[in-house]
């Protein structure tokens, strides 16, 4: 097992080291940063990373292919909802910041109201990706899970910081 793993991960990181460096040298189309990856390519890289993460969460918390197709579908599901808050949130940071600071009381309270909410949103998120994903595996299983997706992020994020026109926020929206 440790050998399998071993070789996932080394294929795993070899995808997307290439996938960086493809985004280091692509020439962005119109109207995209410059050291953007496009579209088509983005998304091919993206489709190759996620195979490649799903081998490995597999490998590594010792799935039945029943319960990877399962997690594969949970996680899919609520990155969705991860973007679409993530939206949401950086939309309220950006009205935070492109506001003048002097708001009336009730335009500041709208904006706090509108904040707190997101977050009880993105706790209620986590909250109900953890049920959900406890159905399928155990508690130990759910923690190594996050503590890959975690890894894998951290990475992403490191690699991309020596890009010109990368992007700063969290890729996908909320962690």
């Amino acid at each position: 097992m440790k050998t399998r793993f071993r070789g996932v991960r080394i294929s795993w990181c070899a995808t997307l080291a290439g996938a960086l460096l493809l985004g280091a040298v692509a020439t962005p189309a119109s109207g995209q940063r410059p050291g953007a990856i496009p579209m088509p390519q983005r998304a091919e890289l993206q489709q190759r990373v996620q195979q490649r993460f799903d081998e490995l969460v597999r490998a590594q918390l010792d799935l039945t292919e029943a319960q990877a197709e399962r997690v594969r579908e949970l996680a899919r599901d609520f990155q969705e909802q991860r973007q679409a808050l993530g939206q949401r949130h950086r939309a309220l940071r950006s009205r935070l910041r492109s506001v003048d600071l002097e708001w009336t009381e009730a335009e500041a309270q709208v904006l706090l109201d509108e904040l707190t909410a997101v977050h009880r949103a993105e706790a209620d998120l986590i909250e109900a990706e953890l049920n959900e994903l406890r159905e399928v595996l155990t508690a130990a299983q759910v923690a190594r899970f996050h503590a890959l997706r975690q890894q894998l992020m951290e990475r992403i994020e490191r690699r991309r910081e020596g890009f010109p026109g990368a992007r700063r926020g969290p890729p996908g929206g909320v962690r």
